[in-house]
């Protein structure tokens, strides 16, 4: 969608000046983090990041039993664990408990965002939200970082575009994040122009990042591993954590989780597989 800017024409201050377009922006580099100093001390901390589980029945526990049991023997630790949508199969309240008792044994803080599949129906995700309350957009910080979980979906859409109310909650709520201090933001839908299956207006949302400190995107949607990068920002989706559906590439087997190293204001990650 950006093929027709030049970042060679294109400067930064031209980019910027009101009324330039989101793709614009992507294409002249000036993006989330790019304007940036290094932001503020921060501890050190890892971090685990999962997405599409698509609980669907009690065949599924013994999977994520083993992805809870592979948490805990992590070196180090972990300090929390980030679901980025799709938590259950089809938007089941049964669904949502089971997952919160599995991943309850870690007795550390699970984070969530909504993923298209945890819609019931069009309008309905009270199940969800019953088992996630204020969980659709929000923040909350971590030893000097400072994370968003995003509600990237639009009803139970397969392609969806952030919605109105999301992008004016980020209006409303990203002048209050420090924009020195490390951010990383998680959500569904994968969240880049030039990602698989991203959200329709991914850019649009990526533009309100452009004066923050943004290390990393977490999304999901796609069961692959995708990367694109924004500034000094990873926008990436992983393989699924699923023991029921498969990866969307088609020749990845492996099933597993992001392995999150946060250290001197930055985001390292690997993959770690668990056996189906």
């Amino acid at each position: 969608m950006d093929s027709e800017f030049n970042p060679k024409l294109l400067s930064r201050r031209q980019a910027l000046r009101k009324g330039a377009g989101a793709a614009a922006l992507l294409a002249c580099g000036a993006w989330p983090g790019a304007l940036q100093a290094q932001g503020a001390a921060t501890g050190e901390f890892r971090f685990v990041v999962a997405n599409d589980l698509h609980y669907f029945d009690e065949k599924c526990i013994p999977f994520f039993q083993r992805v809870v049991r592979q948490i805990q023997t992590t070196p180090g630790g972990v300090d929390m664990v980030l679901l980025a949508g799709d938590i259950s199969d089809w938007g089941q309240d049964f669904h949502f408990a089971a997952v919160k008792d599995v991943f309850g044994v870690l007795k550390k803080p699970v984070h969530v965002v909504c993923g298209n599949h945890d819609w019931a129906d069009w309008d309905d995700r009270k199940a969800y939200l019953d088992a996630y309350p204020n969980s659709l957009n929000y923040t909350f910080e971590h030893d000097g970082f400072q994370f968003i979980g995003l509600d990237a979906t639009e009803h139970n859409l397969l392609r969806a575009s952030v919605t109105p109310e999301t992008l004016a909650w980020l209006d409303k709520n990203l002048p209050r994040i420090d924009k020195k201090r490390p951010l990383v933001v998680f959500n569904h839908f994968p969240m880049h122009p030039r990602l698989q299956w991203p959200s329709r207006n991914s850019a649009d949302v990526l533009v309100r990042f452009t004066e923050h400190n943004l290390q990393a995107i977490f999304g999901g949607h796609c069961h692959a591993y995708r990367a694109a990068e924004v500034g000094q920002a990873a926008v990436v989706t992983n393989r699924c954590c699923s023991f029921k559906v498969r990866n969307h590439d088609r020749s990845t087997p492996e099933k597993g989780y992001f392995l999150c190293h946060a250290k001197d204001g930055t985001v390292r990650r690997e993959f770690v597989a668990v056996e189906v």
